[in-house]
């Protein structure tokens, strides 16, 4: 019977999932994805910790609340520097000390993810990992590089244009609408900010059926977000900064009818990088719509909100047409 590892749906899993699977599969393991999130998910996850802590974390720790009891372990890492110079939240560089003293039975399985975006440093970070399993030697390096070459394939499915959830091979509920969109809109921040359905009350469907083209920081290469937040903030500090104020500066400068920022509150890195983003929109003469979530936001005032801004953008772009018209 083969060894069950938990993978939380959560935080940083968007990120690295195919590479995961990837890797505990060569090596034989069972991989085990909590379900989708649900209110019952972040009722029992904020149960766990002090209620000034962010969305994604109480919502990290329901999806780790869920695992428990079906798995032999659940991978928790603690991610730092994943490129030079730049440093991550110190909540995702100590979640598993959080998660270990907030839900203490949960059998943990972790790594110290600090690469500086090393893969030769990632690749042996692996073969560690893989040490819990296994001491064959070919079979780890094999894992290692079937999930280097996983993470690739990810990247290249991302960057055209594929659905961020498709990519994964998570199930994704399709979008409705006409196929005319005549108003684009990039839509920035982390993943696990933006695809998690329940936390976002399906931000990026609806805006769809408002007949809205949306792009996201997932479709722009890395080297360009980067270029991108080295052009704003001048010097990168935070490790997935390239998400908000890369992505967004980029979308600024191809062209877009609008750009929404999506935040968890209490986020202290978002909230910097949000002011980056906010002066930039102004300087481009382009409307910014900041969405700021946590458990008590309801659906009801996003839909107003979202409604309330396309409308917005759709009279200002008639506007610009008669004034080109005359």
């Amino acid at each position: 019977m083969s060894t069950k590892v938990g993978l939380p749906r959560a935080l940083l899993y968007y990120e690295y999932a195919p590479m995961l699977h990837a890797f505990f599969r060569t090596l034989g393991v069972e991989c085990v994805v909590s379900q989708p999130t649900t209110r019952e998910t972040l009722t029992r996850g904020a149960g766990r910790v002090v209620s000034e802590m962010c969305m994604p974390v109480k919502v990290y720790c329901g999806h780790v609340l869920a695992l428990v009891d079906h798995v032999d372990r659940i991978f928790v890492p603690s991610i730092d520097r994943v490129r030079p110079g730049t440093r991550n939240c110190p909540k995702l560089v100590g979640l598993p000390d959080l998660i270990a003293a907030a839900i203490p039975e949960a059998p943990l399985l972790t790594v110290d993810v600090d690469t500086e975006g090393h893969w030769l440093a990632l690749s042996q970070l692996l073969l560690n990992l893989g040490r819990h399993f296994t001491a064959n030697p070919l079979l780890l390096r094999k894992a290692a590089e079937r999930a280097e070459a996983a993470h690739e394939a990810y990247q290249k499915l991302l960057l055209q244009g594929i659905r961020l959830p498709e990519a994964i091979g998570l199930p994704e509920q399709p979008a409705r609408g006409p196929e005319l969109k005549p108003l684009t809109v990039a839509v920035v921040g982390h993943p696990y900010n933006l695809y998690d359905d329940y936390a976002t009350h399906r931000l990026v469907h609806r805006l769809e059926r408002l007949n809205v083209r949306v792009r996201s920081p997932s479709s722009v290469h890395a080297t360009d977000r980067w270029w991108n937040v080295r052009r704003l903030a001048q010097v990168p500090y935070w490790t997935f900064e390239d998400e908000v104020v890369g992505a967004a500066g980029s979308y600024l400068q191809r062209g877009v009818d609008g750009i929404i920022t999506v935040s968890a509150f209490g986020c202290a890195p978002d909230s910097v990088m949000l002011a980056v983003v906010a002066e930039a929109a102004r300087e481009a003469n382009v409307p910014h719509l900041s969405l700021i979530l946590d458990e008590h936001s309801g659906e009801a005032g996003l839909v107003t909100r979202l409604e309330a801004y396309v409308d917005m953008l759709t009279r200002k772009r008639e506007r610009a047409h008669c004034q080109m018209a005359t």
